[in-house]
């Protein structure tokens, strides 16, 4: 039987040493453009209890090694970053609804008034905003963050309401799209 390499007291230390990141332990700060602005912004950072840390893929183009045929390789040409989803809880005020509702509107103008402004679409400058997911250890200390430059959302969920769900704490769903990110 050939040796692997791998060593169980090796891992031991390693773990005890390096340890193991809990997917619980995380803090989302949500820096929404100036046109959207909430009356508390630690209220989006207290009731975020799910997201996914970005992620990204490479786009391929495939192409012959010569004169058309043969072995097919494929070449990455350009990074392409994944669109995430955050899920906050909501609170009686339905402030955090709103926040995201009032975000996508300001984006692409669906609150007819009456005016000529429905359905007009803003420039990015002016609705995007920046998001950083950080990590944290047991003590609450930052171990990675993640900067997320020009996010915004691009869905809002529904919200089901149900009479036989008793106690259950309603949530939204968020998802974001962004022009890429920066792992610290």
């Amino acid at each position: 039987m050939s040796d692997s390499g791998f060593d169980l007291n090796n891992f031991r230390a390693e773990v005890m040493s390096r340890g193991i990141h809990k997917t619980n332990l995380f803090r989302v700060l949500v820096f929404p453009p100036q046109a959207v602005q909430t009356s508390d912004p630690r209220i989006i950072t207290m009731f975020c209890d799910a997201t996914n840390l970005p992620g990204v893929a490479l786009a391929v183009v495939e192409a012959h090694q010569r004169y058309g045929y043969g072995q097919v390789e494929m070449i990455p040409f350009q990074p392409i970053f994944e669109d995430f989803v955050s899920t906050f809880m909501l609170e009686n005020a339905d402030e955090i609804r709103t926040f995201f509702i009032d975000w996508m509107n300001s984006i692409v103008s669906f609150d007819f008034t009456g005016d000529d402004t429905a359905y007009e679409v803003s420039y990015k400058s002016d609705y995007a905003g920046q998001m950083v997911i950080e990590g944290l250890d047991d003590q609450q200390n930052t171990i990675y963050s993640y900067q997320i430059r020009d996010v915004f959302p691009i869905a809002v969920g529904a919200v089901q309401m149900n009479w036989n769900d008793q106690n259950q704490q309603a949530r939204l769903s968020v998802t974001f799209s962004y022009k890429d990110w920066k792992n610290n």
